[in-house]
């Protein structure tokens, strides 16, 4: 069996904390184009930004 080519991102208590401030809205002009920086430079946290985004909605709606 192949091993999955799928990588994660390490763990980052601070990438964490901004992804959650903003979807809550309450980073400022300047950490969000940080966060969208920190996301080009690091495409595996885009993808758990998109999974946690899908996750909240499902659990939004219960």
């Amino acid at each position: 069996m192949k091993n999955s080519s799928i990588s994660r991102p390490e763990f980052n208590p601070v990438a964490i904390e901004k992804i959650e401030k903003y979807i809550n809205g309450s980073l400022n002009t300047e950490d969000i184009e940080e966060l969208w920086s920190f996301f080009i430079q690091n495409p595996d946290w885009y993808l758990f930004f998109e999974t946690y985004l899908t996750m909240k909605s499902l659990s939004d709606q219960f």
